[in-house]
């Protein structure tokens, strides 16, 4: 059994999260670049790292709250915050863990580096929360969420909604999987779970995705259960209306929905306003058949007078559907940030509506809950439009997906 240094462990999540907060970095890009310079570390201390970084993240109202409440006197600072958030983090949510190993780590890691008076602090502080557990889990949904998301959530969609999604949002999400429909490794079935539809998987097994069956013959791809759903979805819209399988995808990075439309046997133009985000959509072609999924530059195809009768804009968002997949989102981004968001939408809805054939269909979604994000925006910019489908998908859900908000609308054969 390998043996693990928890006091070294705990000093390198402490620099990552300082990162993180401290420069409001996505924490997943942090990860990596932090796990490609420590690339001595084992795959159980890069677990841990993951574990407990991602943890920490994603709890952290809740945690700051216990911490401000409980040192009332002296608001720690710096790195001694940073060891009393993992350890409340793993008394929360690592059943498995010995609290009182936890403590003791904490503890003599703070002596060791500040000295006996620190490490009395903070062993009272951990003891005090540890007593008391009981009594501060009644705060741990509202504190989950930053107070303007959670009232504007109460206010759209009811508490009750905030309290189920602020609890689900405070797990970690399930890794879904969407295999070709010519795949069919024994090997492959045996290390997922099938999901709810056809080609659509659960993984099961613990460990690197890359090491599952198919994976090297790019035979599957990670999508999202609600991502898959809505391609899913839309192809059968298609199929109803009598439509041809063309589509543009007008904000494809990082290229799941082209790639799932592709593989429902539909010709994909794909751009992306960022040509940064290029290289993804480029990596995701070699996934299907040649001339299946063409990438092209957004000036071009704004400019070009071709129509389709598809077209879908998966806007720049808020990203409050995904914050368990990406938990830092929550503490970051603002009501400010969202308002600008809008008008970006705005400008990308009507842009992309010109794009729409005369009884083809336009797509709309974004990985976000947020009324004016939605069903508000759609409404301000295509009123007097025929919505087919609307979808609200939230972690709450039974599939417990990321939670997102689209609509299908159909343009009149009399448009233009």
């Amino acid at each position: 059994m390998e043996l693990v240094n928890y006091l070294l462990l705990r000093k390198l999540a402490a620099n990552l999260l300082n990162k993180v907060f401290s420069l409001k970095a996505p924490l997943d890009q942090s990860l990596e670049e932090f796990l490609k310079t420590n690339s001595n570390l084992s795959s159980v201390q890069r677990a841990w790292l993951y574990e407990v970084c991602s943890g920490v993240t994603r709890w952290k109202g809740v945690i700051d709250f216990v911490i401000d409440s409980l040192a009332k006197k002296k608001k720690p600072s710096g790195v001694t915050r940073r060891y009393l958030s993992i350890a409340i983090y793993q008394i929360i949510a690592q059943e498995k863990t010995s609290s009182a190993k936890v403590i003791d780590e904490t503890v003599e890691l703070m002596k060791q580096e500040h000295g006996v008076e620190s490490s009395r602090f903070i062993n009272a502080v951990l003891r005090n929360f540890l007593r008391d557990f009981d009594f501060w889990k009644k705060d741990f949904e509202e504190k989950s969420l930053p107070k303007w998301l959670w009232i504007k959530l109460k206010e759209q969609q009811g508490e009750e909604w905030v309290k189920n999604f602020a609890c689900a949002s405070l797990n970690r999400p399930e890794n879904w999987l969407r295999s070709h429909p010519s795949f069919n490794g024994d090997e492959f079935k045996s290390q997922v779970e099938s999901g709810p539809f056809e080609f659509c998987w659960k993984v099961t097994q613990k460990g690197e995705i890359k090491k599952i069956s198919g994976y090297q013959d790019k035979k599957f791809f990670v999508q999202d259960i609600s991502n898959q759903k809505l391609v899913k979805d839309v192809t059968q819209i298609i199929v109803d209306n009598n439509l041809e399988r063309k589509a543009l995808d007008l904000c494809a990075s990082p290229g799941g929905k082209s790639l799932g439309l592709a593989w429902n046997q539909f010709k994909v133009v794909a751009t992306d306003k960022k040509s940064n985000r290029f290289n993804k959509l480029h990596e995701i072609t070699s996934y299907s058949s040649p001339g299946e999924i063409v990438v092209a530059s957004f000036e071009d195809i704004i400019s070009d007078t071709a129509q389709f009768p598809l077209v879908w804009v998966d806007a720049p968002c808020s990203g409050v559907g995904i914050i368990r997949r990406h938990p830092e989102i929550r503490w970051f981004r603002t009501p400010k940030e969202v308002q600008q968001l809008v008008k970006i939408q705005s400008e990308l809805v009507n842009m992309a509506w010109k794009k729409v054939c005369p009884g083809g269909v336009f797509v709309y979604s974004v990985c976000s809950v947020l009324n004016e994000e939605g069903k508000n925006l759609i409404q301000n910019n295509l009123g007097n439009e025929e919505v087919i489908k609307e979808w609200f998908l939230s972690p709450q859900d039974i599939d417990q997906g990321d939670g997102f908000w689209a609509c299908a609308v159909k343009k009149q054969t009399s448009s233009q």
